[in-house]
């Protein structure tokens, strides 16, 4: 029973993501006013740095996108940074962008 109920916990978070990361495509798209050709949005579960190079290479990504939080030098040592691996580890151009600091 809960494992059920975990299971459908991940999966009402990964229904509230993907519709979280629409609207903010949406947005973006706007606010650039530029016209994108395509556009892959996806909700992994697992290692975060790993899960974005593995969809970069299965997707033949021209370019991944990534928000950075900005934890600092010290959080970056002690957990290691997202961003920073994907950078070292993408075999396509990196965008890192800077989230506002927001509550």
């Amino acid at each position: 029973m809960v494992r059920g109920q975990l299971k459908a916990m991940i999966e009402a978070v990964e229904r509230e993501r993907r519709a979280d990361l629409g609207k903010l495509l949406e947005r973006a798209a706007l606010e650039a006013k530029a016209k994108v050709t395509r556009v892959t949005r996806a909700v992994r579960t697992g290692a975060p740095a790993d899960e974005v190079l593995a969809a970069a290479i299965g997707l033949d990504a021209d370019l991944i996108v990534l928000g950075a939080r900005g934890l600092g030098a010290m959080k970056r040592l002690l957990l290691g940074s997202v961003s920073e691996k994907v950078l070292r580890g993408a075999r396509c151009p990196v965008l890192i962008v800077k989230g506002s600091r927001r509550a």
